[in-house]
């Protein structure tokens, strides 16, 4: 939906990294560039998008090594042309924020969650690094839910909220559900 209705999605959510091996930005904010930084640069001091553009183009380039490695092991060939390896690139899906988010969580679940926990150096950052997360989460789910919201209509959503409180019996969510939904309707 990124790719093909932009609009819909508030920055930074909108902006994607394309092609390969040669790789640029859609979507940027006007005037916005993004410099090639290096994960080894502190973030306290790199500008936002430098940051973010980083972080695309790593997901980027993890992807294309998984295409590239599934197209060797289907073709049973240890090398591949030059010329197959630079359409795989362009015909990979814009990368987003959401496939960034995914590779997070694969290389948390199955790889190196340690990297993320023993990386940080005492409680405070570990709590920041805990709610940053969060925050993330909800504002991502709450801009799904409002285009969600915005594609079926207050009346069906309203009604799904509905049907959720009433089925909620241990009223565990009912109250957030409801909460976000008055938030989403100031939105509308």
């Amino acid at each position: 939906m990124i790719k093909l209705r932009p609009q819909l999605f508030p920055q930074p959510w909108r902006t994607v990294c394309v092609g390969g091996p040669t790789l640029s930005y859609l979507h940027l904010p006007p005037g916005t560039t993004v410099a090639p930084i290096s994960s080894l640069s502190s973030p306290d001091f790199a500008p936002f998008w430098d940051s973010y553009g980083l972080f695309l183009r790593t997901t980027r380039k993890r992807d294309s090594e998984k295409t590239v490695a599934e197209w060797k092991r289907t073709n049973k060939r240890k090398n591949i042309p030059k010329k197959t390896r630079g359409d795989l690139m362009l015909n990979l899906p814009p990368t987003s924020f959401f496939h960034g988010l995914y590779r997070l969580r694969l290389r948390s679940n199955y790889a190196d969650a340690e990297s993320f926990l023993f990386s940080l150096e005492n409680t405070f950052e570990s709590k920041q690094f805990h709610r940053s997360l969060r925050t993330l989460a909800w504002h991502t789910l709450r801009v799904i839910e409002l285009v969600i919201a915005r594609y079926v209509g207050k009346r069906v959503f309203g009604s799904w909220v509905d049907e959720f409180v009433k089925i909620d019996r241990g009223g565990l969510g009912a109250d957030l559900v409801q909460h976000r939904w008055q938030n989403l309707q100031r939105l509308w």
